[in-house]
């Protein structure tokens, strides 16, 4: 048996979601944009299935899957704030 790990695609209701959080986070003190990474992940999965999705809005950090990965404590809060906001305007959003 041999699974695919999809990469994440953008669908019209997967980049609403999208503008709904980086309003979000303009709220929470902080700019952010898309960009494609070539990587995949775990959102592949639900973007596969229909599910509007974004990926990465969790802390800042780097060196991922590595015994040096790191993540910036100061990002805690503001990432935390925008995913709350943007839960709270799903509905008014159409989500």
């Amino acid at each position: 048996m041999r699974g695919e790990f999809l990469p994440l695609s953008q669908s019209p209701p997967a980049r609403r979601l999208f503008e709904l959080y980086v309003d979000a986070a303009a709220a929470s003190g902080f700019r952010t944009e898309g960009e494609f990474t070539g990587g995949c992940a775990d959102s592949g999965f639900t973007a596969a299935v229909g599910a509007p999705t974004i990926c990465a809005v969790g802390p800042v950090g780097g060196e991922a899957h590595s015994p040096a990965e790191f993540l910036r404590i100061d990002s805690l809060v503001p990432r935390a704030q925008a995913c709350a906001r943007a839960i709270l305007r799903l509905d008014a959003a159409g989500l």
